[in-house]
């Protein structure tokens, strides 16, 4: 089980570094399920794996970054990391109790993968971009109210939400694509640092060597992915592993809440 948890960390990497978004979604389930860590300390783990997997990844789009632009959406975000880290989680470990706090973050996490997984089948960004929201004057507290909103489930459930970040950036912000997946991607490297930073104090010796062995296939899978991104059809593959993310939600409400 151990070794196919690795398995799926390098095919997390690879599908991050093929679609640029969507791929973070699976890191709780496979720590969880796979690699059997208690799903609250997976949501740690998981901000240092999707981060670490994802400053890989905007090494090679760093020219594309808008920096300037990204604040409006940034800093919401960011804020939103640090409350749920700093503030939300612990409050609902007092409130709810370990246990209950852990099947809370899988219904959370069985919603998330619901939306990951529609945003990944439905048609292209661009194309709706170009027929209906073009020409759209959004407000910018919009931007900054999904960005706190994003933030705060990253801060719970240490998914990356590139899936939503990338959206937002080309629909409401007006970003051509390419600069809105390199972007996302430094979105999600500083809210994952800021999310890892607030509360790494809890982590023991061995939580530090359990991450360098997650983080291994993780990267390796990334660097996989650039390299070979370019010879693959990235829209038919968003589709099918929008797919694949159902089942899994689908498997985990089943085993979790059904049988």
């Amino acid at each position: 089980m151990e070794i196919s948890g690795y398995i799926a960390l390098a095919v997390m990497g690879i599908t991050l570094g093929l679609v640029g978004a969507g791929g973070s979604i699976l890191t709780i389930p496979i720590l969880v399920y796979l690699l059997q860590v208690p799903i609250t300390l997976a949501t740690s783990y998981s901000l240092v794996v999707v981060g670490s997997t994802a400053f890989i990844g905007l090494l090679r789009y760093r020219d594309h970054i808008l920096f300037r632009k990204a604040i409006l959406f940034l800093i919401p975000s960011a804020l939103g990391v640090f409350a749920a880290r700093r503030f939300i989680v612990p409050t609902l470990s007092n409130i709810l109790g370990h246990l209950l706090l852990g099947q809370v973050l899988v219904i959370l996490l069985i919603i998330f993968m619901g939306i990951a997984g529609y945003f990944m089948i439905k048609r292209p960004i661009l194309d709706i971009q170009n027929h209906s929201h073009k020409k759209q004057n959004i407000k910018k507290s919009k931007v900054v109210l999904i960005g706190l909103a994003l933030g705060i489930i990253m801060g719970l459930l240490g998914a990356g939400g590139g899936f939503l970040i990338i959206p937002t950036l080309v629909l409401l912000m007006h970003f051509a694509m390419r600069e809105a997946v390199a972007t996302s991607l430094f979105i999600i490297a500083i809210n994952s640092f800021i999310g890892f930073v607030t509360n790494q104090s809890q982590f023991i010796a061995s939580d530090w060597g359990n991450l360098k062995k997650y983080l291994t296939p993780s990267l390796l899978g990334m660097l996989i992915g650039l390299y070979i991104v370019k010879f693959i059809n990235g829209e038919i593959l968003k589709k099918s592993f929008g797919y694949f993310i159902w089942v899994v939600g689908i498997a985990i409400l089943t085993k979790e809440f059904i049988l």
